[in-house]
Formats: structure tokens, sequence, C-alpha cells
């Protein structure tokens, strides 16, 4: 695995893990605020007037309130993070190969073998083959 592939594998997953414990956290908030409702609900009909109507409770809406400020905050938050990332993988830079790889691999493009490669490019037969192996691998992915 590269550098990058394991930059993005674990940028991803805490992404992802943010954005789960984010919904969780939501989740509960909504519960404790919702059950906060119905608590209030049932004292303001005891303490109603005699005419039947109850008193309008402000605290589920405040609480609705702070989880939509909470929530655009860790919106712009992940928003941050995502930038970073991009500034992240535009700081990754691939090693240059040598001149020597590059031409074994040109070589492997036009079909040489094993030992013209090492000849050619002053390389042992093994790394000749691992290129030529290479060279194929990325034949078969295109």
């Amino acid at each position: 695995m590269t550098l990058s592939g394991f930059t993005d594998d674990w940028l991803g997953l805490s992404l992802i893990a943010l954005v789960v414990l984010t919904v969780s956290w939501a989740c509960v908030m909504w519960r404790v605020a919702r059950r906060a409702g119905q608590r209030d609900a049932g004292e303001a009909k005891a303490a109603a007037p005699a005419n039947g109507r109850a008193l309008a409770d402000p605290a589920p809406l405040a609480a609705i309130a702070r989880l939509i400020d909470e929530f655009e905050t860790l919106r712009a938050e992940v928003q941050g993070l995502r930038d970073e990332i991009v500034d992240l993988r535009g700081q990754i830079v691939a090693p240059p190969a040598s001149a020597q790889y590059s031409e074994a691999m040109a070589l492997a493009q036009r079909g040489a073998d094993p030992d013209q490669i090492a000849e050619q490019c002053g390389i042992s037969r093994g790394e000749a083959e691992l290129v030529l192996a290479l060279q194929q691998r990325k034949m078969k992915a295109h």
C-alpha cells in the first residue's frame, strides 16, 4: 500500500466516523429534546388554566435551534477537513523514477526480453523481470 493510499483510506475512514458520530449525536439530542418536550407538555397540561389552553413551551424549539447551530458548525468543520485533504493530496509527490528504470519500462513496452533490458539498462535480470511484470500488469489494467 502506498502512502497516498494509506492517507486516503485513513482520511476517508475518519470522515465517515465523523459523520456517523454526528448523526448519532443528533439522534440522541433529538430524543432528549423530544422527551423533554413530552415531559414539559405533561406538566403544562397539569398547570393549564381552567379554560383548557396550555402554555407554549419554547424548550423544544430552543433545543432544535441549538442542534441546527451545532450541525452547521460540524458541516463547516467537515468542509475544512475536505479542503485540508485536497491540500495534503497536492503535497504528496511520487519519487521520480531513475533514468535506467524509465528506459527499462520503455524497452519493456517495446517487447524486449529480460536479458536485453538488463544488459542495456545496467540492472540485474531479476530487476528486468520485475519491470516486465509491472509493464504487463499495467497493460492489463488499461
